[in-house]
């Protein structure tokens, strides 16, 4: 919509000039006014896409599965059960970091059958 203070400046600039035309400085705080509110509905609008953006990234997103941990596995790999079917799978380091895995305890996992979260 163009730079703000620049406009601003601009119409100020009309209204000092029009001083002695009272119906043309009435146009131009009419034009003003339509700018503002304008200016208001276009960053309503940037805040909807915004918020509509986040929406679809969030829809896009995959799935992810849950499981519960059976127990440990070979090396560092966790036994987990995942819709009936026994899995050895690995663990994010970050989800380790934060805390232990326990049988019983259920695991979020991505696409590649990792444990992300708890």
């Amino acid at each position: 919509m163009g730079d703000q203070p620049h406009i601003i400046e601009l119409i100020d600039q009309l209204l000092d000039e029009t001083a002695d035309k009272p119906n043309l400085q009435e146009k131009i705080f009419d034009l003003r006014d339509a700018l503002f509110q304008a200016q208001q509905v276009s960053q309503q609008q940037a805040l909807k896409i915004k918020i509509l953006e986040e929406t679809v990234g969030k829809l896009k997103s995959p799935a992810h599965r849950v499981g519960t941990v059976l127990g440990s596995g070979e090396g560092e790999l966790y036994r987990l059960v995942v819709g009936g079917t026994e899995y050895q799978a690995t663990v994010s380091p970050e989800l380790l970091e934060k805390e232990t895995l326990q049988p019983g305890d259920q695991v979020a996992l991505n696409e590649g059958f990792v444990a992300i979260t708890k």
